[in-house]
């Protein structure tokens, strides 16, 4: 059975005077359990190269994600005004792929590298 997935929070949710950051995420090549208000499958993300793997509870917009490939990301991140208590504050969606490298690793796992 599919696993539920991440909910956007509704645009009118968007702050229209915000402007977007854009900024560089890695994205392990696989997905990994996790509970937000329910269980999911959540993206592992670094901020860094050198960072450990955590969890991201945002989808990434316009992102067609294949298992298997480590990507880097460029992304515009946005604020959202007031969002529900269940979803996030920002909004992820996907300004480039700057790489998508197929993975010899084993999966990652959240705080490793």
């Amino acid at each position: 059975m599919d696993q539920p997935m991440c909910i956007d929070p509704p645009k009118s949710a968007i702050q229209a005077h915000a402007k977007p950051i854009m900024k560089t995420i890695y994205v392990a090549q696989n997905k990994a359990k996790c509970f937000g208000m329910i269980p999911m499958d959540c993206f592992l993300v670094k901020m860094k190269p050198n960072d450990k793997w955590r969890f991201s509870y945002n989808n990434i917009e316009k992102f067609h994600y294949k298992e298997g490939f480590q990507y880097t990301l460029m992304i515009k991140e946005t604020e959202i005004a007031n969002p529900p208590a269940d979803h996030s504050s920002v909004q992820w969606v996907l300004h480039r792929i700057l790489s998508k490298k197929k993975s010899k690793n084993i999966k990652a796992v959240v705080g490793g590298n």
